[in-house]
C-alpha cells in the first residue's frame, strides 16, 4: 500500500485544540483566548471551510439577531474568525494553500493563504503554520492544532 498524499490526508473534519501565536521573542500568545474553539472542514471536492471562535463570548443584551449593541457587534466580530475556498497542496513542500473566497476580514477575500502541515498520533492530529506575519511591528507564527473527529 503506498503512502497517503497530503490532500488524502487531509480529507475530513478537524476539531480546534489550541490556536497559539509565538511572537519572535518566544511569547506564546493564546490567540482568542485558551478556550478557542472551532474546525477545519477539506471536502473532496477541494474546499476548505473554517471557523474558529473564542470560548468565552459574551452573549448580546438581547437574544434577537440583530439585538447587539454596536459595542456588542463589534466584540462578537473580534471574537470569531472564518473563510472558506478551495484548497491546494504541494506533497514535497508539505504545504496547504487556501484560496479564499469568502471571509470575515474583506482584505482576505481572494487571498491565498499558505499553510505548513505538520501530521502526528498516526495522522489524527495536524498543526497548520503559517508563514511569519507582521502586524504593528511585531513578527507573529501562528501555530493552529487540530484533531481528526471525520473522514
Amino acid at each position: 500500500m503506498s503512502a497517503k498524499t497530503l490532500r488524502e490526508k487531509l480529507i475530513g473534519t478537524w476539531l480546534l485544540e489550541q490556536f497559539i501565536d509565538v511572537l519572535n521573542d518566544g511569547t506564546v500568545i493564546h490567540t482568542l483566548g485558551e478556550s478557542a474553539r472551532g474546525y477545519i472542514s477539506y471536502n473532496e471536492d477541494n474546499w476548505v471551510s473554517v471557523q474558529i471562535m473564542s470560548g468565552d463570548r459574551t452573549l448580546f443584551d438581547n437574544p434577537d439577531i440583530t439585538g447587539g449593541t454596536p459595542a456588542q457587534l463589534a466584540q462578537a466580530a473580534t471574537t470569531y474568525f472564518a473563510y472558506a475556498g478551495n484548497f491546494v497542496t504541494d506533497d514535497i513542500q508539505h504545504q496547504v494553500t487556501h484560496h479564499l473566497h469568502y471571509c470575515l476580514i474583506p482584505n482576505w477575500v481572494g487571498s491565498q493563504q499558505l499553510r505548513h502541515v505538520e501530521f502526528s498520533e498516526h495522522d489524527k492530529v495536524m498543526t497548520l503554520k503559517s508563514d511569519p506575519m507582521v502586524f504593528d511591528g511585531v513578527t507573529h507564527n501562528p501555530a493552529l492544532r487540530w484533531r481528526r473527529i471525520h473522514y
